[in-house]
C-alpha cells in the first residue's frame, strides 16, 4: 500500500509540477524571439502541449495504477525507465530539430532554463516525509540536499548566463568550469537519489533493506518525482551543457542572418 502525505506537501508538488508547461513555453517563446525565429508563438505552442501531454499521460497510468501508482514488484524498474527515457529521447530529437536548437541555444533560453532549477528547492518536502516516517534517511538526506544545494546556487548561474554570457561558453574559462560543474552536480544529484528511491523500493531491485522504504513514490503526488519532475530538471541540465559547447550558429529574421549560440550543432 503506497502511503498518503500531507496535504501540505501535496499541494506544494502539484504546484509546482503544474508549472513544467508554462516554463518550457516562455522559456522556447523568448528564445525563439530572441533569435529571430518566425512562428515562434507556435513553436513554444507545441513545446508546452508536449509537456501538459507528457505529464497528463503519467498521472493517468497512475491513477489507473497501470505501470506505477502501486507498489508492484516492477514498478520501480518502471520508474527508472521513466526518468531515463525522456531525457534520452528528448536530447537525441533536439538534434533533428534545428528551431529548437537554435531557440533553446540563446542567452534567453538559457537563463530560463537555469531558473527553473530553483524549483529544486522543493526536495525539501523529502525531510517532511522523513520527520513523519515515510522516507528512510539514506534516501532523504542527499536527496533533499542536493537538490538544495542546486535549487540555491540557481540564481549564480542565472547571472553568469546574462551578465557573463561569454566568458561561460568561450573554453577554459573559469565560468565556463563552474557552470559545466553546476550542471555535472545537478545531474550527478538525480543519479543518486533516482538510485537510492530504487535501491530503497519494495520490488524487484531492492537492495537495501531499510524502514520506511521508498514506496510512497508509487503513488500521486510523489510519483511526478521520477516521472516528471526530475526528468524535466534533467532535461534542462542537459540542454545547457549541450548549448555552450557550439559557439555560434545563424538564425533568420525577415531574411537576415543573425549570429545566435546554437543547441548540438548548427542549425
Amino acid at each position: 500500500m503506497v502511503p498518503s502525505v500531507p496535504s501540505g506537501v501535496a499541494v506544494t508538488v502539484v504546484a509546482v509540477a503544474s508549472l513544467i508547461p508554462l516554463s518550457g513555453f516562455l522559456t522556447i517563446a523568448f528564445g525563439a524571439r530572441a533569435a529571430g525565429l518566425a512562428g515562434w508563438p507556435r513553436l513554444a505552442g507545441y513545446v508546452a502541449a508536449g509537456l501538459l501531454a507528457w505529464g497528463g499521460l503519467g498521472v493517468a497510468l497512475a491513477a489507473l495504477e497501470i505501470g506505477w501508482g502501486a507498489a508492484y514488484r516492477l514498478t520501480p524498474v518502471l520508474l527508472a525507465l521513466a526518468y531515463a527515457l525522456p531525457v534520452l529521447l528528448v536530447v537525441a530529437a533536439l538534434r533533428r530539430a534545428p528551431r529548437l536548437r537554435t531557440a533553446l541555444g540563446t542567452r534567453s533560453a538559457l537563463w530560463r532554463l537555469a531558473s527553473i532549477q530553483l524549483a529544486r528547492n522543493v526536495g525539501l518536502v523529502f525531510l517532511v516525509l522523513h520527520a513523519r516516517g515515510e522516507l528512510p534517511g539514506l534516501f532523504t538526506y542527499p536527496a533533499a540536499w542536493g537538490d538544495v544545494a542546486i535549487g540555491v546556487t540557481a540564481p549564480i548561474a542565472m547571472w553568469a548566463l546574462w551578465f557573463r554570457d561569454a566568458e561561460v561558453r568561450r573554453p577554459g574559462s573559469g565560468w565556463r568550469k563552474a557552470f559545466i560543474g553546476w550542471n555535472v552536480a545537478g545531474l550527478a544529484d538525480h543519479v543518486v537519489a533516482v538510485t537510492l528511491g530504487i535501491l530503497c523500493f519494495p520490488g524487484a531491485l531492492h537492495v537495501f533493506d531499510v524502514h520506511p522504504t521508498t514506496v510512497v513514490f508509487a503513488g500521486l503526488p510523489m510519483v511526478l518525482f521520477p516521472i516528471y519532475m526530475v526528468p524535466f530538471a534533467a532535461m534542462g541540465h542537459r540542454i545547457m551543457l549541450d548549448a555552450i559547447r557550439r559557439p555560434a550558429g545563424r538564425a533568420r529574421r525577415d531574411g537576415v542572418a543573425e549570429r545566435v549560440p546554437v543547441l548540438g550543432g548548427a542549425g
